[in-house]
């Protein structure tokens, strides 16, 4: 499964997150974030990313969002995370900053995934039914607990835990916005 998720913003339809900067690094500006993308070439020395920075502070909503584009000079993985220098970030005050400030890129740069796999964001809302055609609620979540996703589906205030394999799976139909499942018998609703 993918995992860009999606976000908002008013100047760009819909942007798509490929990480967060979850803190600053050292002295001289380097930030570390952590992936959200199946495509980690996309933190690259040399590239161009763009950041959504809240320039109201970290309650506010992500209207207040300011896309804000910034130049990699330097990167290298650290600890399952992206470890970033940008050419005009040079100390830790400035880094740090930047902290919780979402990675993204627009919608129509999603690089396509191969048949039968679905970015996080194309799964989220999807109205779930069994193979009869009952409503079984709407896939609010997916958690990535090791072996497979589980697919959390909830209806009125319950939730129904789906593991995300073919088995269980039987369609999904991202134009009608729809997902087709056969649960097995051990799924539970709590």
């Amino acid at each position: 499964q993918g995992l860009e998720s999606h976000g908002d913003s008013r100047l760009v339809t819909e942007w798509i997150t490929i990480g967060v900067i979850v803190a600053a690094h050292g002295v001289h500006g380097e930030v570390r974030v952590k992936i959200e993308t199946d495509f980690p070439d996309r933190f690259a020395a040399g590239n161009t990313v763009t950041l959504l920075i809240d320039r109201e502070g970290a309650a506010a909503q992500k209207e207040s969002e300011t896309p804000r584009p910034f130049h990699i000079s330097e990167s290298r993985e650290h600890r399952g995370m992206a470890l970033l220098a940008f050419t005009n970030v040079r100390d830790r005050e400035t880094a740090e900053s930047l902290r919780g400030a979402r990675v993204v890129i627009p919608r129509e740069e999603v690089r396509p995934l191969p048949p039968g796999t679905w970015y996080i964001f194309e799964l989220e809302g999807l109205e779930v039914q069994d193979k009869k055609g009952t409503f079984l609620g709407i896939l609010e979540e997916v958690l990535h607990p090791g072996g497979n996703d589980v697919y959390v589906v909830r209806k009125d205030g319950r939730e129904m835990l789906l593991p995300a394999i073919k088995e269980v799976i039987v369609e999904v139909d991202l134009a009608a916005r729809r997902m087709i499942v056969d649960p097995l018998e051990e799924e539970t609703e709590s």
